[in-house]
């Protein structure tokens, strides 16, 4: 039997809830649209809702981490076996041996936690790769408008220096 089980499962469940909000929250971030035919004023609450959803999800992610830690001083409190079982169902390997009671417990609980990491990680990957998709666009835009500004400042700078030299000279 696991010692501490409740404590354990007590701070894995914490830990499960972190990560439930910071997944329901990077779903969110996701869900965003940059697309290029929104006004400014769309663009601008886009920006800030980003902003409010990072912050967001860095609270979540102190959250987590203070029940991570929790929970590893609780494993680091069960037996040797019992904590040998945690940090291999941790590391994704196979139990050869069928559990039962708190053990199995305690194995599903990781195994949850295990999966919503994984669902979190790829959703991040998503998100990184969606804007860096579009800071990408947006410094080509930025490139493309730079160029159109110094050929307008050329102009501009032409077209006065013509001016001036074309009046009449009495």
């Amino acid at each position: 039997m696991i010692n501490n089980l409740e404590l354990f499962l007590k701070e894995a469940n914490t830990l499960l809830e972190a990560l439930t909000d910071y997944d329901e929250a990077t779903t969110r971030l996701n869900g965003i649209d940059l697309h290029a035919d929104l006004s400014v004023e769309e663009l601008v609450f886009a920006v800030d809702d980003i902003d409010d959803i990072i912050q967001e999800r860095e609270e979540i992610k102190e959250r987590a981490e203070i029940a991570q830690t929790e929970m590893t001083k609780v494993i680091e409190e069960q037996s040797d076996e019992d904590a040998e079982l945690i940090k291999c169902v941790f590391g994704g390997k196979e139990i050869e041996y069928s559990l039962t009671g708190d053990r199995k417990l305690a194995k599903e609980v990781i195994y949850k936690l295990l999966v919503m990491q994984k669902e979190i990680i790829e959703k991040d990957t998503e998100i990184i790769t969606k804007f860096s998709s579009k800071q990408d666009e947006i410094k080509t835009i930025l490139k493309e408008l730079q160029g159109d500004k110094k050929k307008l400042d050329f102009l501009s700078l032409t077209a006065t220096g013509s001016q001036d030299s074309s009046g009449f000279n009495v």
